[in-house]
C-alpha cells in the first residue's frame, strides 16, 4: 500500500511539474494572441526544462517579429515625409510654370485667331 500511495505521489509531482508551466504558457500565449497586438508581452522563460525552451525559442521570434514590424513602421513613414516632399516641390513647379505661362504674350496669326 505505501508503494502504491508513493507512485501516485511520483506521478502527481511529475504531472504537475509538466502541467502547470504549460498551462502558465498557453495562459501567457493567449493574452498574447488576444491582445491588441502589441509585442510587449513574453513568456517567462526561466528554467531549463522543454518548456522554458520553448518560451525562451518564442520570445526570441517575438523579438525578431517586433524588429521587422518596427522596421517596417519607420520605412513607411520615411516614405510618407519623401511623397509629402514630392507633393510640395511639385505644387510649386506647378505654380511657377502656371505663373510663367500667364506672362506669356498672347500671339494672335494673320487670321486673328490666337495661339
Amino acid at each position: 500500500m505505501l508503494s502504491v500511495l508513493a507512485l501516485v505521489g511520483l506521478i502527481w509531482f511529475i504531472a504537475s511539474s509538466t502541467i502547470n508551466p504549460l498551462r502558465k504558457t498557453k495562459l501567457s500565449m493567449e493574452a498574447i494572441a488576444h491582445g491588441d497586438g502589441d509585442l510587449i508581452h513574453r513568456l517567462d522563460d526561466q528554467g531549463n526544462d522543454e518548456i522554458a525552451g520553448l518560451a525562451k525559442a518564442y520570445n526570441a521570434f517575438v523579438d525578431k517579429f517586433e524588429n521587422t514590424v518596427n522596421t517596417i513602421v519607420g520605412t513607411t513613414n520615411e516614405l510618407a515625409l519623401y511623397w509629402m516632399l514630392f507633393a510640395v516641390l511639385l505644387s510649386r513647379l506647378t505654380c511657377s510654370l502656371l505663373t510663367r505661362q500667364s506672362k506669356l504674350p498672347v500671339q494672335v496669326n494673320k487670321a486673328g485667331a490666337l495661339w
